[in-house]
């Protein structure tokens, strides 16, 4: 993000200058392919932005849980996310039963106001599944990794926008 309002700074910068009063190292022909160059920065590393989705992590044992939303952060109505799930050596874990509980917390001591559940799918070396957000607030979802007899459990929270 750092790198974004550096370049976006650095744009503005080369706008404003009177291209006209450069100093000779830097003349207006050599100015355009320098904010051309800048600009295409900027978009990539914008877009590459874009296309990461809104990630949560967690560990539980010996697995790392990875929640990814395909959209830039979570919202209401149907949110598609990819769980990564790896053991210590960072290898994707397969051959697993992944259950997504999703809910909005309550108050302390009492139970969740919305429940929800879902099996997520195996898809390459991560698992898919469909979160149907029906509001904004604060929600926490609950991945349960079931291999054999063994249920490892991570809750992670976020926000729904």
């Amino acid at each position: 993000m750092r790198l974004v309002n550096l370049m976006i700074t650095f744009i503005f910068e080369v706008i404003r200058m009177d291209l006209c009063r450069l100093p000779t190292l830097f003349r207006a022909s050599r100015a355009l392919p320098a904010l051309t160059f800048f600009l295409t920065l900027f978009v990539a590393a914008a877009a590459i932005c874009a296309i990461q989705g809104y990630q949560l992590s967690g560990k539980s044992g010996d697995y790392k849980v990875a929640v990814t939303f395909t959209q830039t952060h979570p919202v209401e109505g149907e949110n598609r996310v990819e769980i990564a799930i790896t053991d210590k050596a960072s290898r994707p874990v397969g051959g697993v039963q992944v259950k997504v509980d999703y809910f909005m917390p309550s108050f302390p001591g009492k139970p969740p106001m919305m429940t929800y559940a879902t099996t997520a799918k195996p898809v390459g070396d991560v698992y898919e599944a469909t979160l149907n957000l029906s509001m904004r607030g604060e929600w926490k979802v609950a991945v349960t990794v079931v291999k054999g007899k063994q249920k490892r459990k991570v809750t992670l929270p976020f926000e729904v926008k």
